[in-house]
């Protein structure tokens, strides 16, 4: 895209919703603001970033009721290792199943987000389902997941230790029991 291009589309939008923003005409995106976050997608279009880049997925289930999915969000998903790693490693999909209803094909199969969590045994929220790098799932995860215990978990998935039949917990211990790129 063109920096007239860029322009024209900034100018307009600050022209319909008269809000002031910057407009960066170099093209490059602000890194900082990139890391500060973590890139969620919905559950549709993560599906589809499966398949093209062949990354596991994380599919976080939560609802805006729940007390420890904002747990999760402030104590979690706010911080910068957390964040750089799932941007890095994983294609990250946040489901609200009360709001989303749309139904979705998985696995050959036309399922709502609220069907999908029954499926992968999800009981209440927050669940944290694993998907693999074939769109296959792994395993879920309920409840609340300190932050510690999050990264862990992530490098083990990342890893496929659990293909290599090493239980987590005997990856928690030595983490050289699975070799995991970090």
């Amino acid at each position: 895209m063109t920096n007239k291009i860029k322009f024209i589309i900034a100018a307009m939008i600050i022209a319909g919703s008269g809000l002031i923003i910057t407009v960066n005409v170099n093209g490059n995106q602000d890194k900082k603001e990139n890391e500060s976050k973590i890139k969620w997608h919905s559950l549709k279009d993560g599906m589809n970033l499966m398949g093209e880049k062949k990354k596991p997925a994380l599919l976080f289930f939560y609802t805006q009721w729940c007390t420890y999915c904002s747990k999760m969000d402030n104590e979690v998903f706010s911080d910068p290792d957390v964040i750089s790693y799932l941007n890095s490693h994983f294609i990250n999909i946040r489901v609200n199943p009360e709001k989303e209803t749309e139904k979705v094909i998985i696995m050959k199969e036309k399922i709502t987000p609220m069907e999908l969590l029954s499926y992968s045994g999800g009981r209440g929220f927050p669940t944290t389902l694993f998907w693999d790098r074939n769109n296959k799932p792994v395993t879920s995860v309920p409840g609340f997941i300190e932050k510690e215990v999050f990264l862990s978990l992530l490098k083990y998935m990342d890893g496929q230790c659990y293909e290599k039949n090493v239980k987590f917990s005997d990856y928690r211990n030595n983490v050289s029991s699975c070799s995991v790129k970090n």
